[in-house]
Order: structure tokens, then C-alpha cells, then sequence
């Protein structure tokens, strides 16, 4: 499947150019999407009803067809959005083309346009419009908006908000080298051949003894679970179209193993009574509770609706009944004369001397003894908190061997870990590749989920939900759903984060604007002032005698005594003729002083006897 990223618009400024490109915009041909189906564990799956229905979950990714339009050829096709809409990650979508490929149920002519859009928050979504360039760069055609309603993937909005971004995944082991294999089969034989000569001399012993008759012990639950999950795949129901019959023998199998694995009565309750039984009894792991949950909602919409499933869902759902299964079981057991024991450290020395140790969720292949000494070097350097020692000794495992999509993981993830981001990415995009030309499906998961959160550290997100898609759609496959459930939980929260980003952005552009706005006014108003008042112009147009004639009475007014001072200042006098002139001029200011009180003194009893 080729894809191409469609970016998200960026925020729309007042430029000429817009306007134009929105009228070229809405000038183009539109087409409405059609549902064609969901992208899931097996490739495109045909889906029947409208999406809507069935309550699509955020990573969850649906295929459209273009409607209406064949264009000569689907290669080359490109998708964008104008300036002036709203951006495609904004409204709740990450958009790529997409090519149906081999053995794909399409619908398809061979010349139709596909996109694949992959929901990544809950609540009512709108695909906003976007165009379609030809491989020449020319738009041809515009898309209607599409709407779907998406559900979350937590139990509350309380968990909602409280959530916060899964971890990536840690480094991982290697396989035992074939010479380690070899060696420890070699002690593991000499230790066999003593063991064996002392039961031997043992049961000469014993044997005359009268034999011990065990008691019939009754097949576990789970082993009766999946026997008869395997019987009702191979009946083949759901081939025969007897869609209903399949499911309901599904869930009667799965009630029947929870009324003896849980010990209550299940066979007659509810979906719901059943999960309120085992929420009571506090026994079952919340993601394995979610799970179960997720199963029964399935199984009842098909048991208790006319909808049909898709072509590969019945075997999905035996699939995922038996993960369940297998994954809830009871602890591993030994019976023995004494009676039912729990299994002895003996069983795990036997299955580390036979190779089975911890490893990658990957279908790797044998690494070399350099590869496996430098990767646990590496291992052991990353849980001591040395990152960059870990990266040398992951360096050297690569160098090995190149094309292990472990050892390119390990080294992608521990310089996430340091802080080298553009690094990282490189490194676990390469393993990605690597594992899915392995058909690793576990690994492929792993380094798409870690692939997702080196670019959410770099704030890129719609290539971090893209990743974090092709890690759910991988964790199907390899039945990893602890993978998937925080695949899906990081879309939903990096999705709920971009939103909130993109309005505190929208918020903060309205508030430069209107401080702009203001920044203007007040420049216009001071320009203005300077330029003096209109009111004020036409008022001295009015009255010309205004200020002019106060101004003039004001510098024809000179003080006397100032006069006096100048003068006085022309002429050279001594000490005391100084002091009797400045004398003189008191005494006279003096009287001045008198004449004033008096005519004002006069001129308020007029007043009054007026």
C-alpha cells in the first residue's frame, strides 16, 4: 500500500493570494466520500452498514472512495487543503491516499481515488473539504465534508483527563545463539544421564511395589475453551452464511469457560451482569476486563441485530476469544502422588537450557554469539541508567548484524532515551521496514509504537498518530492488545492536546489582532492631537481675536518692577545706593499694593449693593 501524508493547513492570514486560491477552490467539481470499508489486522475489510453504527474508536481507519470520478490512472494523485480551511488534524483526522493492494477487496474499477482517514478523538467528527491535484500538480475535483461519531476509548472522562501518554517500549533480548543452544543441550544431556541412571536404580527399587491408581482429573477450563473454539472454526458457519450461529456458540463457549474459571453462573446472565460478576469479585486485570468488554459488545451487535460482519471478522473473533483465554488461564500446575502441585524452578531451568528465554515479541532469527554478548552488554548498560554506553555496545550488535529489526530497535529506542530524537527516528523507522519485510509482526508493532512517540516528542504530530495506526494495526496481527489499547490511548490524548493547542493559538492570533487594532487607533488619535482638533480649528475661525489677542495682551503687559530692575541694572551703583534704591522700590510697591486692595475692595460692595 503507497500512501502519501496530507498536512493539516496552516492558520489563514490576510494575504491577497487566499482570496484567489479559495475561489479557485470552490470553482472545482465537488464529490462526496463514500465508505468503503476498515483498514484492519487483514487489509481493507468491506464493511456493509455505515461506519457510524458500529462506533469507531480513535486509531481506528476507515477507507473512502472518491464518488462519481474515474481518472485515467489512481498513481500520482496528491491531496491538500486551501488556506482558509480548517486543518485536517484540527477537525479529528489524519488523511493519506491509499492503493488498494493485491487480493484487497476494494470495490474498486482500477481506476478509482482512495483515502484512508484514521479518527483520533471521540465526539462527532467533520472531514473538512479538500482537493485533488492530478500527477501533473493541477486540483480537478473538491470533496464534501464527511461526518462520523467516534467513541473513546476510556471508562470515564474522569480517566480521560487524568490519562497521560503511555511509555515507549524498552529494549529487548535476543535469542540464544545456536553455540549457547548447543552448549547448554550438551550439559543439559550429562545432567539427563545422571538424572536417569538414579531413577533407574530407583525404580528397580520401587517396582515390586503395588502401582498407585491416579484419580481421573477433569480437563482444565481453558483447554476445554479452546478445543472447542477450534471445532466451531472448523465447522465453518461463517462461510455458509450462518453469521448468527457463530457468534452465539462463541459467546456460550466463552460463558462457559468464565462459569467454571470464576467460579460463578454465567451461562444465563448478560454481557453486563457478567462484567458487574467479575468487577465484583476484583480478580480479572483492568486491560483484560476492557478486553472482554470490547469482545462481548461484537459478538452482541451481530447475535442481536441484522447487520452482516466482514469476510475475515468470525475468525477475528475466534482469534481474540482465544487470546483471552490463553491469557486468563490458571497458573501452570503439576500433578504428582501428593496431589496438584505449583510448577518447580526445574521447569524453567529446562525451558532457559532449551533456549526459550525472554525475548523480542519479533520472529527473529538466529543472531550470532557477537550480536547476542554486545545486545545483553547493551541491556545491562540501560538498566543501570547509562544511555550512552548502551548505545555503544547496541552500535556493535548492529555492526554484526545490520539488518536484525531488534538491534535497530534497541538503538532507536535507547537515543529516544538520550535525547538524540532525529536519531531515533531514523533507527526505528529502519527497524519498522526490516520487521514487516520479516513478517515480525510483534517487533513491527513495537517500533511503530516507539516510531509514534520519537515524533511526538518532536511536537510532529500527525506523523506520531500515523505511527501510532500502524502499531495498532500491527499488535492485531500479533495479538499484542496491551499494545494496541495504549496506541489507541495516545492518539486520543496527543489528539485532545493538538486541539487545544490549535484554539490557544486561534485565541492568542484574535488577541494580537485586537491589540492592533487598539495600536492603531491610539497612533491615529495621537496623530490627531498633533494635527490639532477639527472642533478647535473652526472655533478660531470664529472667534480670531481668541488666543491671538490674549497672547497679545500678554506681551504687552510688562511687569514695573521688572522694568525698574533693568533699569537699575544699566548703572554702576555701590553698596548703599543699592540698598536705597531696592528701598525706594519696596516702599512704592508697597503703595501699588494698597491701590489694588482698595479698587478690589470697591468693586465687591458693588457688587453686593447691587
Amino acid at each position: 500500500m503507497a500512501s502519501r501524508s496530507l498536512a493539516s493547513a496552516p492558520a489563514p492570514s490576510p494575504v491577497p493570494s487566499e482570496t484567489a486560491e479559495m475561489k479557485e477552490f470552490l470553482a472545482l467539481p465537488s464529490k462526496d466520500l463514500e465508505v468503503i470499508g476498515m483498514v484492519g489486522q487483514d487489509g481493507l475489510s468491506i464493511v456493509n452498514l455505515p461506519i457510524g453504527d458500529q462506533m469507531l474508536k480513535p486509531g481506528d481507519t476507515v477507507v473512502l472512495r472518491l464518488s462519481g470520478f474515474e481518472p485515467d490512472t489512481a498513481a500520482g494523485w496528491t491531496y491538500d487543503v486551501p488556506k482558509g480551511m480548517p486543518a485536517i488534524l484540527d477537525a479529528g483526522f489524519v488523511v493519506e491516499s491509499y492503493i488498494p493492494g493485491q487480493g484487497e477487496p476494494s470495490r474498486a474499477k482500477g481506476k478509482d481515488l482512495f483515502v484512508s482517514a484514521t479518527v483520533t478523538r471521540p465526539g462527532r467528527l467533520t472531514l473538512p473539504s479538500f482537493q485533488a491535484r492530478d500527477p501533473s500538480g493541477k486540483a480537478q475535483i473538491r470533496t464534501n465534508p464527511w461526518s462520523i461519531d467516534v467513541g473513546t476509548v476510556f471508562k470515564s472522562q474522569e480517566e480521560a483527563q487524568k490519562a497521560e501518554l503511555a511509555p515507549p517500549r524498552p529494549p529487548v533480548g535476543l535469542p540464544l545463539p545456536t553455540f549457547i543452544l548447543a552448549s547448554g543441550l550438551v550439559v543439559f544431556g550429562l545432567v539427563a544421564l545422571v538424572l536417569s541412571r538414579f531413577l533407574l536404580k530407583v525404580y528397580r527399587k520401587y517396582r515390586d511395589r503395588p502401582k498407585m491408581v491416579l484419580p481421573d482429573v477433569p480437563l482444565p477450563e481453558d483447554t476445554v475453551a479452546l478445543k472447542k473454539l477450534e471445532q466451531l472454526r472448523a465447522e465453518g458457519l461463517a462461510k455458509a452464511g450462518k453469521h448468527k450461529a457463530h457468534y452465539f456458540r462463541t459467546s456460550e463457549i466463552m460463558k462457559e469457560y468464565l462459569s467454571s474459571r470464576y467460579e460463578f453462573d454465567a451461562r444465563e446472565s448478560t454481557s453486563q451482569e457478567i462484567l458487574r460478576a467479575l468487577e465484583a469479585q476484583n480478580r480479572v486485570p483492568e486491560e483484560k476486563m476492557a478486553e472482554l468488554e470490547r469482545l462481548f459488545e461484537r459478538l452482541d451487535v451481530i447475535k442481536f441485530t441484522d447487520q452482516i460482519p466482514g469476510p475475515t471478522d468470525p475468525d477475528r473473533i475466534i482469534q481474540d476469544a482465544v487470546q483471552w483465554v490463553t491469557t486468563t488461564k490458571r497458573p501452570t500446575t503439576i500433578i504428582t502422588p501428593g496431589g496438584i502441585q505449583p510448577a518447580k524452578p526445574l521447569a524453567v531451568m529446562i525451558a532457559l537450557a532449551a533456549g526459550l528465554t525472554w525475548t523480542a515479541p519479533a520472529k527473529a532469527s538466529q543472531p550470532t554469539v557477537g550480536a547476542y554478548l554486545e545486545n545483553e552488554k547493551g541491556l545491562d548498560a540501560f538498566k543501570k541508567g547509562k544511555p550512552e554506553e548502551a548505545i555503544r555496545h547496541f552500535g556493535a550488535a548492529q555492526a554484526h548484524d545490520p539488518r536484525d529489526p531488534s538491534l535497530q530497535f534497541n538503538q532507536g529506542s535507547v537515543q529516544m532515551e538520550a535525547g538524540d530524537t532525529e536519531a531515533a527516528i531514523s533507527a526505528l523507522k529502519g527497524a519498522t521496514e526490516e520487521a514487516k519485510r520479516g513478517r515480525s509482526f510483534g517487533m513491527e508493532g513495537w517500533a511503530s509504537y516507539n516510531l509514534g512517540s520519537a515524533y511526538a516528542k518532536k511536537q510532529q504530530n500527525a506523523e506520531a498518530i500515523a505511527a501510532w495506526t500502524k502499531a495498532i494495526q500491527a499488535a492485531r496481527r500479533s495479538g499484542d492488545q496491551r499494545l494496541e489499547l495504549d496506541a489507541r490511548k495516545n492518539i486520543e490524548i496527543l489528539s485532545k492536546k493538538q486541539q487545544n493547542q490549535s484554539q490557544d493559538q486561534k485565541n492568542q492570533e484574535n488577541k494580537d489582532k485586537k491589540d492592533q487594532n487598539q495600536d492603531q487607533q491610539q497612533q491615529q488619535q495621537a496623530k490627531n492631537n498633533q494635527n490639532g482638533d477639527p472642533k478647535d480649528q473652526k472655533k478660531d475661525e470664529k472667534d480670531p481675536k481668541g488666543d491671538q489677542g490674549k497672547d497679545q495682551q500678554a506681551k504687552n503687559y510688562q511687569d514695573p518692577s521688572k522694568g525698574r530692575q533693568k533699569e537699575f541694572k544699566s548703572q554702576k551703583l555701590n553698596k548703599e545706593d543699592a540698598e536705597r534704591v531696592m528701598a525706594e522700590l519696596s516702599s512704592r510697591e508697597k503703595e501699588l499694593q494698597g491701590k489694588l486692595n482698595k479698587q478690589k475692595g470697591g468693586m465687591q460692595a458693588n457688587e453686593k449693593d447691587w
